[in-house]
């Protein structure tokens, strides 16, 4: 009988946590979704009583909502900006790039004396000695992970 080769895979490392933003299907964050529809109500609200009938106040909402994705996607289309966040070793590692420059840094969690997540507008911050550092996520499981990671982090320098 012969014997079966069986591929060996590498233990999953439980330690890691890792997300990019934006991915390809992103289009708009949330609270910039927000910012839009409320101000395109207030276009509505004051085109109303400005502009006689309900049609034309209609019109010029959506055309300002067709300039702000029109002007929105030709801006992500020359910037592409892709950050990408890295829990490991008990360090953040953010590597922010855009089309013309990258920038990368290192935070190690035990460093970090503030955070603030926010799971409706799925983003966040930390303070640490090395300043303020913006987070935004994809999904709600990605900053429930992190929110883990850093504590458990966090916890190390008690």
């Amino acid at each position: 009988m012969a014997k079966r080769k069986t591929k060996k895979t590498a233990p999953k490392s439980t330690g890691v946590v890792k997300w990019k933003f934006p991915t390809s299907e992103f289009y708009m964050m949330r609270l910039e979704s927000l910012a839009v529809g409320i101000i395109a109500i207030l276009i509505f609200v004051v085109a109303i009583f400005n502009v006689n009938g309900a049609w034309p106040s209609f019109l010029l909402t959506v055309l300002f909502v067709g300039i702000y994705i029109l002007v929105s996607s030709l801006i992500q289309k020359i910037r592409q900006v892709q950050e990408t966040y890295e829990v490991k070793n008990n360090h953040l590692h953010i590597t922010r790039k855009t089309k013309f420059k990258t920038r990368k840094e290192k935070i190690p969690l035990k460093d970090i004396d503030l955070h603030k997540l926010d799971r409706l507008f799925l983003g966040g911050y930390l303070v640490s000695s090395k300043g303020r550092h913006a987070l935004f996520f994809q999904a709600v499981e990605d900053l429930e992970k992190f929110e883990k990671a850093l504590l458990k982090g966090m916890k190390k320098r008690k």
